[in-house]
């Protein structure tokens, strides 16, 4: 193990606290190990005895459109499921540019990190984050019932080809809210970040982190 992922497990666990509770059980989700490499979906594969389909014409985040289902008469636009249920079929472009005064944690990020893991791969260089991406969807599937476990979304540059993102996209239920989850495998660990779905009149979706 790197002696920097090493700092940081040391620093998250004398900062953060253990949670084990029942109502806790939305927080658990895949990790790597601590020679930790970009293929975990190998290593998940192997461990619960799936198969990996890669980039199935039409595959997509979502399978089907129950995460957006409401009580209410809101309908989600259909354009926007269909990206969700077909993600596939998609293409991607970024434009954008750094905060000079972010711009330094960036570089500090991607020496320590970023460079290594190939994941939270953000360019430093503003020209290289204008750029379209090279993305997949890949599939962990049950051998017995071709039921899909996990959905995993990569992403990389289409300019430097470097991986940027991967991410495992799920949901979990908190305090009877649904949620967008998606975990981020790091080193015996990972980031998971939670998106509130909130759908507007006209059928738009707004995905919000913000709350405790």
């Amino acid at each position: 193990m790197a002696i920097q992922d090493f700092i940081t497990q040391i620093w998250a666990k004398s900062t953060g606290r253990q949670l084990s509770s029942p109502e806790d059980d939305w927080l658990p989700g895949p990790t790597g190990d601590s020679e930790f490499q970009i293929n975990y979906a190998d290593k998940m594969a192997k461990e619960d005895n799936l198969y990996l389909d890669e980039n199935s014409l039409e595959s997509g985040l979502l399978e089907d459109d129950l995460f957006f289902k409401t009580e209410s008469d809101l309908k989600i636009d259909p354009k926007i499921l269909d990206f969700y249920q077909k993600t596939s079929n998609y293409n991607f472009g970024i434009e954008a540019s750094w905060n000079p005064f972010f711009k330094v944690f960036s570089n500090l990020l991607q020496q320590l990190f970023s460079n290594r893991l190939q994941q939270l791969n953000l360019p430093s260089k503003s020209a290289d984050l204008n750029t379209s991406f090279i993305s997949s969807i890949l599939k962990l599937k049950n051998d017995s019932d071709d039921r899909t476990v996990w959905t995993i979304w990569n992403r990389k540059s289409a300019k430097t080809k470097k991986l940027i993102f991967s991410g495992i996209y799920t949901f979990c239920k908190i305090k009877n809210k649904d949620f967008f989850k998606i975990i981020f495998p790091l080193p015996h660990g990972n980031v998971s970040v939670l998106l509130e779905k909130e759908i507007l009149k006209d059928g738009s979706l707004v995905l919000k982190s913000n709350g405790k």
